[in-house]
């Protein structure tokens, strides 16, 4: 997805992330490789973890509930230039297509 959509899947964020990870993979074969326990890869993971923030899962304003509302709109929203195909069944590559194609539209004409 990232050769296709680099504006999506290639941003700092998501690079700072990796590497963090290879950061704390190396200092845990280096842990491993010298039988020392130095604490970089326990800082390193517990960064990583103050990333994720969690999500409520029960009730009506569940993260579950808003992501299949979310999910229904965005149905919605591509089927006008779907042409008559059915977005569940499409790929994901397919949705992402039609995604940019419903941004450059907004873009030229502005919503409607």
């Amino acid at each position: 997805m990232n050769l296709f959509f680099p504006a999506k899947f290639n941003n700092l964020d998501r690079k700072n992330i990796f590497v963090n990870r290879k950061k704390r993979i190396l200092a845990l074969c280096d842990n491993l490789l010298t039988g020392t326990d130095n604490e970089v890869a326990e800082k390193i993971e517990r960064y990583l973890l103050s990333l994720a923030k969690p999500k409520t899962f029960n009730g009506s304003g569940s993260y579950e509930i808003e992501f299949d509302k979310a999910f229904e709109e965005l149905c919605h929203t591509l089927s006008s230039n779907a042409n008559g195909r059915e977005i569940k069944k499409m790929t994901v590559k397919e949705v992402y297509i039609l995604i940019d194609l419903n941004n450059k539209q907004i873009k030229e004409h502005g919503r409607r």
